[in-house]
This record gives C-alpha cells, structure tokens and sequence, in this order.
C-alpha cells in the first residue's frame, strides 16, 4: 500500500509473488473484486475466524458479511489456452508472504459419486519450489487415493502434475480493494492464483462444464495441511466439513452466452441454407 501526502488517496498495490520475465502465460485477471465469486458454503459466505493461526499471513480470515475466498472462470472455451481457472483467498495481512503454502483442496468426483474427498491441491508453494502447483492427494506408501477421512490424514505427492512460475500465475493484492478489514493485521490482503483451463482438465479429467467443491487451507509444507484449516476445523477434523458450495466451471452466465452463440449459429446456418434453396 502506497499513501501519497496531503492527497487524501490510497493506491493499492498489485504485484506477481516474484519478479522475472512473463512467459506468455499471464492470467487476464478479473479487474476488481466484485468481478470475483465469491465463495460460498451452505448458501452462505466462506468463514475462517481471524487469528487462529499466526503469523496474519497465513491467517485465512472471512465472516457471514465477507468471504474469505473466491473464484473465476476466464473463459474463451473449452479446447483454447487463454481459459483460465483462478482462485484467491483472504489473508490477515499480505506482504512480505515468507516460507509458506496457500492451498485451494479440490473435490473432482464427490458431487456426483458421494466419494467426499480431497482428490488435489492447487497451490501456491513459496516454501521451497517458488511455484503454482497442482499436487495429488494420495497415500505415498500404496500410491492410492488418499483424501482422507481427516486433515492429518491428508498428503500430497510433491511431484508436480502441473506447475507455473509464481510471476506467471500468482499475484497479491495488498491492501484488498473493496474496503473491508476483518483480519489482525495491518490490512487484509488477497491473494490470487490459477492453472489454464486445458492443464487442470487434462490433469483432473475434469470435463468442461462440470461440478468442483474446494476448500482453503495453508501451510509450512507443499506436502501436508499444517495451518490454517478450513473454517475453524482442526488437524482431527473430518474433511467433508470444509468444502464449499459446488462450484460450476465454466459459470452458469458463460454457459449462456455459449449456448445463445450456438443458437445464434444455428439460426444464421438454417437461413443460408433456405436461401440458397430459393436461389
């Protein structure tokens, strides 16, 4: 946060996790906050209670009246690389962010199969790798699904099923921009990240314009949960507790357009042909 003197004006600032050449890959991210979704569970915002976990840059924060989370569906359609999956969170305080990991904890299959679990974490690991990650959940010593049926007995195999680099796909907005504080720390700071769309369904198996329940959590390891758990669970906690409102990727409205495109497509195909039966 930038103050200038005498002005009366505070500049947010916006800026990627690390500095480095962009590769291209740069996300188109939503211009404000009210662009974002926020994230929901049981019809209501996505909480986390503010100083269970310090320090305040790991303390996830959100109350009934503020999410603590997000989420935005950049799409150009299904098969092109400039569709984007993208995240954020709600942070007691933002920079400097330190040796830590931010996860968003992905449920692929458990809206339809009722197999609740933690199937993925993507995450931005600034512990280490100083990268956007997608990360299995699986147990290490069979290599099988392993979501747990608690937060302790979650891991992650640390080799990356996708990664970027923080400067490409992460960035911290410091302070938040829609005015609210709810956290400890000197201000509220989100951070976003995300994975292009082809990545995360290739990965994933995940099919365009299908269901996903996440949950947000952080950590000191890439390959556990160890801080800030979901809402106000704990280490013992079932992990079916944590997960949001089920999330449609891409979002109803871009649906519409597509299928209005489509008809719009149809109509014009249909006149040319009776046109050219008249002719």
């Amino acid at each position: 946060m930038i103050r200038f003197p005498f002005s009366g004006f505070i500049v947010v600032t916006i800026l990627p996790l690390a500095v480095g050449p962009a590769s291209g890959a740069l996300l188109n991210w939503p211009a404000t906050s009210d662009d974002w979704n926020p994230l929901t569970a049981g019809g209501a915002y996505y909480t986390d209670p503010k100083k269970d976990y310090n320090p305040d840059r790991i303390d996830i924060v959100g109350t009934s009246t503020v999410t603590a989370g997000g989420w935005y569906f950049d799409d150009y359609g299904p098969s092109s690389p400039d569709t984007q999956l993208m995240f954020r969170m709600r942070l007691s305080q933002g920079n400097p962010l330190g040796n830590y990991v931010w996860q968003i904890l992905i449920d692929t299959d458990g809206v339809t199969s009722g197999n609740t679990a933690i199937d993925y974490s993507l995450q931005v690991n600034n512990s280490g790798a100083s990268q956007v990650e997608l990360l299995a959940a699986v147990d290490l010593g069979t290599g099988q699904q392993r979501g747990g049926p608690n937060y302790n007995d979650v891991e992650f195999n640390t080799t990356a099923l996708w990664s970027g680099a923080l400067a490409d796909y992460s960035r911290i907005v410091d302070p938040v921009d829609d005015g609210q504080h709810i956290g400890d720390g000197t201000a509220d700071a989100w951070i976003d990240w995300g994975i292009p769309w082809s990545e995360f369904a290739a990965v994933t198996g995940v099919a365009y314009g299908s269901t996903i329940q996440v949950q947000l959590s952080t950590s000191a390891s890439h390959s556990v949960i160890n801080k800030d758990h979901p809402h106000d669970l704990g280490p013992k906690s079932p992990v079916s507790g944590g997960f949001s409102d089920v999330i449609l990727v891409p979002e109803p409205a871009s649906l519409t357009l597509l299928c209005i495109a489509g008809v719009c497509l149809l109509g014009f195909y249909l006149y040319r042909r009776r046109n050219c039966k008249a002719a």
